[in-house]
């Protein structure tokens, strides 16, 4: 009887899961079709009050596909094989180009700073999911810090550990368990804050298949420490 119902209860989360990625798969269409329509709107002189309204569409729209998009790659990580295709690297240049990236599409002037505590040593992981990890890390940190990003990059001797640490408002002890749950957000009250909790979902199923872990915590700087951790 309970491995019947084990059985059952894989089946629905299964069926759940496929129902969900295939709706939001098929949305992908109506909106592009709305963006179109949209655009043409653009070229025509409209009255300033339904220009305003047409605007509002807009924005829902590319928040639409966002979450669309975060749910697909969301659904490729969790599916994707365990079996990973780790090479050792200098991190160091990694992430000198994901910050060089996300610098060019942030309208503020937060400050990175990285402290290279690796020695000249290489580091070990599977780089296009260490990179993603890395990259949602240093994006959540630009939209919370006030001023200072830190970025630190250590090899103990059974350990690799990289820390992202920022001057913002932190997380509070409570919820510093629950942050990289999906759909989780912090502070989802504040303006310009976009996003649908599940890049931090990302970088903890990453790490979960690197052995490792990832946490969260509260740095020196005043705002909050999150922590990349894996074997050597």
């Amino acid at each position: 009887v309970f491995n019947a119902m084990a059985t059952r209860l894989d089946e629905l989360m299964r069926s759940q899961k496929e129902m969900t990625l295939a709706v939001s798969h098929e949305l992908r269409t109506p909106l592009a079709r709305m963006k179109f329509a949209l655009a043409i709107t653009e070229e025509q002189r409209l009255p300033a009050g339904l220009q305003r309204q047409l605007s509002s569409i807009n924005r829902d729209i590319l928040e639409m596909e966002s979450l669309i998009n975060s749910l697909l790659a969301y659904a490729a990580f969790d599916q994707q094989s365990q079996q990973l295709n780790q090479r050792e690297g200098h991190i160091q240049s990694l992430v000198q180009d994901i910050i060089a990236r996300l610098a060019n599409h942030h309208e503020h002037t937060i400050q990175i700073n990285v402290f290279d505590n690796t020695h000249g040593n290489v580091m070990r992981c599977e780089w296009s999911l260490m990179q993603t990890a890395i990259q949602n890390l240093i994006h959540n940190a630009l939209g919370y810090a006030n001023t200072t990003i830190s970025v630190s990059l250590n090899i103990t001797a059974t350990d690799f550990i990289i820390e992202v640490e920022d001057d913002g408002p932190g997380v509070p002890a409570d919820k510093q368990g629950r942050i990289f749950e999906s759909f989780v957000r912090i502070y989802s009250e504040l303006p310009n804050r976009s996003g649908f909790g599940l890049g931090l979902a990302l970088v903890k199923r990453i790490m979960s298949w690197h052995f490792g872990g990832a946490t969260c915590g509260s740095s020196d700087l005043g705002g909050a420490k999150f922590s990349l951790v894996w074997p050597r």
